[in-house]
């Protein structure tokens, strides 16, 4: 019965295969008929049968890997499935801070037409990477080594967008020293180690609102020549790091390494009646703000609230904040207040904590006005001798400040329109801040550097166009940014 079977299955495939023949050949026959190799064309790109298809495996064998190329696969866990990535290393394009430039190329493996997305850093090795849920959100993302030390390793990432069907970019991450993951309490560890003895600074990264940001940081460093080892413990308060503990051991003692490890547990802030609860205790509303600044001095973190007038000054709106600086271990009075007009009120992201005059110690801004481009903040200089915030007027004239700590410069922006405007740079010279460059750009006609000679601005460098590339005037600007370019001429001679 199945010989019988199958003998008819043969013979209905050849009487097939005989009428389809015939067919085409009578359709070749006639000049308006469509032949079958065009008749089969669509818009739609070629795609193998998923039965016929190459495996996800198979299609990264056949990859090309050696000392500059490499792939692997990425089982996202989303729509798209598994998609293959391969790596290119461009050793002939540095960037700012690595030797070369690592480019990664992401495919569908069942549509290799044209690449889903292309991805570039720099990187200073081309060593290995690893398929991670980094942010723990049950699709996976994939990290690179761009840097190793002796002991410390630092990764680029990229975590997977369901949404967008694409792998986003972490910078944050870069700055994570061995980075390990704790899916447990959805935190990402770092520890870059200063000594054999256990010092260095430990940072703990958790993801709010998509955003990866540092927690903690347990500092532990030595003081007093290295007689002394001081752990501080630094929290995320008010949208900043500020200290919230510190204490003190004996260098030969070894007791940091057991203190460490209550800190460990991020909802663990120290006793009751630390400086975290008595942050937690202020009012922050409509009328009132608070935050913390890590002097870095003597008196070490300070409590600075704010309190907005209920009283209009002007027709503007113009209205009075009072600031109160509050020593935490002796709240019974603050130890300074003082008060400013201010146009924009009170909001937790209108202060800013930094080293804006680059002395070591901590200041802080608060913001005055902000327009469609320029805003402009009043800030106060921490002054340790007398162990008071001094109001300095002259950073209220910066637009848009911006302090660059590893430059020792204070930036500016004021944007005039659209395709322009102008770039301030600041250094500070025997305690005031000095304009020493300003760029004047239009995109879409000119450029005009203007550097400190003799005591006054003077022009150093022009150039007009009727039409240039918009990426040719971003390289001539990035030449200025650097305050020690001086022209080609001036590099020549």
């Amino acid at each position: 019965m199945m010989c019988m079977i199958k003998f008819k299955m043969i013979f209905q495939s050849a009487l097939i295969t005989s009428l389809c023949l015939l067919l085409c050949a009578c359709r070749a026959d006639d000049p308006e008929t469509v032949t079958p190799e065009y008749a089969a064309q669509s818009e739609e790109p070629d795609m193998l049968p998923e039965e016929t298809a190459k495996k996800p495996e198979q299609v990264l064998l056949e990859q090309l890997v050696d000392d500059t190329h490499n792939a692997f696969l990425v089982d996202t866990g989303g729509e798209l499935g598994t998609l293959l990535v391969t790596a290119e290393l461009d050793e002939e394009t540095p960037t700012e801070d690595c030797r070369a430039t690592i480019q990664f190329t992401v495919w569908d493996p069942y549509s290799m037409d044209e690449p889903l997305q292309t991805l570039t850093a720099g990187t200073d090795i081309f060593l290995d990477w690893s398929i991670i849920d980094a942010n723990f959100d049950g699709y996976m993302d994939f990290a690179c080594t761009y840097l190793r030390g002796n002991q410390p390793y630092y990764d680029h990432l990229w975590i997977w967008n369901e949404y967008d069907k694409r792998f986003d970019s972490i910078p944050e991450y870069d700055k994570i020293s061995v980075p390990t993951l704790d899916e447990e309490t959805e935190t990402v560890y770092g520890f870059n180690r200063s000594s054999a003895g256990g010092t260095g600074e430990h940072s703990f990264y958790q993801w709010v609102e998509g955003k990866l940001l540092c927690m903690r940081r347990i500092d532990i460093y030595g003081i007093d020549q290295g007689d002394t080892i001081r752990m501080s413990i630094q929290d995320r308060v008010a949208g900043g790091l500020a200290e919230i503990y510190h204490e003190d051991f004996p260098s030969e003692s070894g007791g940091w390494l057991d203190a460490e490890m209550i800190w460990y547990n991020l909802d663990y802030h120290g006793e009751p009646g630390g400086i975290y609860d008595i942050f937690q205790q202020q009012p922050v509303d409509d009328t009132h703000d608070a935050f913390l600044v890590s002097t870095g001095g003597r008196l070490g973190t300070l409590l600075v609230t704010a309190e907005l007038a209920k009283e209009r000054k002007d027709e503007f709106g113009a209205r009075d904040i009072t600031f109160s600086v509050w020593n935490p271990v002796e709240m019974e009075q603050p130890i300074q207040t003082f008060s400013e007009e201010f146009m924009m009120g009170i909001a937790p992201e209108f202060h800013n904590v930094v080293d804006a005059d680059f002395d070591g110690f901590q200041d802080f801004g608060y913001l005055f006005h902000a327009g469609n481009q320029p805003n402009y903040w009043r800030y106060w200089l921490w002054d340790e001798e007398q162990a008071q915030f001094i109001y300095y007027a002259p950073l209220g004239s910066v637009s848009s400040p911006g302090f660059d700590a590893d430059r020792q410069i204070v930036t500016g922006w004021a944007r005039s329109w659209a395709a322009g405007g102008t770039h301030s740079f600041y250094r500070w010279m025997d305690g005031e801040l000095v304009l020493v460059r300003e760029i004047d750009i239009d995109f879409t006609k000119m450029i005009v550097v203007k550097d400190l000679m003799d005591g006054h601005m003077a022009e150093v460098y022009r150039e007009e166009w009727e039409e240039k590339d918009e990426g040719d005037v971003v390289d001539i600007l990035r030449k200025w940014y650097d305050l020690d370019y001086c022209g080609e001429q001036a590099e020549e001679n």
